[in-house]
């Protein structure tokens, strides 16, 4: 699985999304919503992938597992939450809020929602087994539809409105993610038609916005998030399945790939900031890309040069 060109994918749609106020035509934003929901999608796909892979490969407690997920992405959370913190992009009053925006819940739902994914996660995993997280997706459907028929507000787009509703959506779509590493992933890449599946399933996914929009018919929104589940996984065993040649795209993918969470987390305190005001399009669009992959990969080195010193110190103090 090509996880390095899915990232940079999801990416680019989640910061695409937005950037409305940078393009001057407001919809090059790949629709806002739209683009966010795939690329996070993507991400959480990914993740559930990711771990599913990992419980193949050893299995370990549940507190010790929780940690090492932790201490993946905190790190890169409190060095760019902390410099925002300190350049006044994150408003913090004492200690509670300062640990509040530092810690958890944080400003970004994913990081809320991902910590308490992880312990669901676990659980699911370790009670049915990687091949049977499709019965668990499937079950969610039932509060899925009670919350949106009781809750949501269906006078609008509200599916991925702020709120907790998404979430059962996004643990799904983990599930998802999960489900796609137990099987034999090189068999279903194989597959003859999957590039016009995935067509199909772009089609059907666009179609059915385009119908809610022109129609105004939101209480049926429930099948955008529908027609986002073959959506991905074609995405998956079509897009995923490239195997890149050229070595320069090879490393210019896995670079920006692999600092994909420090973009997600930094590209917003750029667009929050007055940086870009006075800019017109497309110098605008030239510095947010500038300042956004230069920070991201300068973090990324700093986090990994502080990590193999402190590594380099415990193999020291053991000898």
């Amino acid at each position: 699985m090509n996880s390095p060109l899915l990232n940079m994918l999801a990416m680019f749609l989640v910061v695409n999304s937005h950037l409305d106020s940078v393009y001057p035509i407001e919809t090059l934003a790949t629709g806002g919503s739209i683009g966010n929901s795939i690329g996070n999608s993507i991400f959480f796909a990914l993740s559930g992938y990711g771990l599913a892979m990992s419980f193949k490969k050893a299995r370990a407690t549940f507190v010790t597992w929780y940690i090492r997920r932790v201490k993946r992405i905190y790190p890169t959370v409190v060095v760019v939450i902390g410099v925002a913190c300190l350049i006044g992009l994150e408003q913090v009053n004492g200690l509670f809020s300062l640990l509040q925006v530092l810690i958890w819940p944080t400003s970004f739902w994913f990081i809320e929602a991902i910590l308490l994914f992880y312990i669901l996660f676990y659980g699911v995993e370790r009670f049915l087994g990687l091949d049977k997280s499709i019965y668990m997706l499937l079950f969610l459907f039932v509060p899925y539809f009670i919350f949106y028929y009781s809750f949501v507000d269906l006078t609008y787009f509200s599916i991925e409105a702020p709120g907790h509703f998404k979430w059962l959506f996004y643990f799904q779509i983990m599930l998802l993610g999960a489900y796609i590493a137990s099987k034999d992933v090189e068999v279903i890449c194989r597959k003859k038609y999957k590039w016009l599946l995935l067509t199909l399933t772009v089609f059907v996914y666009f179609g059915i916005k385009i119908m809610l929009k022109m129609t105004g018919h939101m209480e049926y929104q429930f099948a955008v998030h529908l027609s986002t589940f073959p959506l991905i996984f074609f995405i998956f065993v079509s897009i995923g399945s490239v195997k890149l040649k050229n070595g320069l795209v090879s490393r210019f993918v896995g670079l920006f790939g692999g600092v994909a969470f420090e973009v997600y987390l930094i590209h917003v305190y750029i667009l929050h900031s007055n940086i870009l005001n006075k800019l017109e399009f497309p110098v605008n669009l030239i510095v947010f890309l500038f300042m956004a992959f230069s920070l991201a990969i300068l973090t990324s080195k700093v986090l990994a040069s502080i990590a193999s010193i402190y590594e380099k110190r415990l193999v020291v103090s053991h000898e």
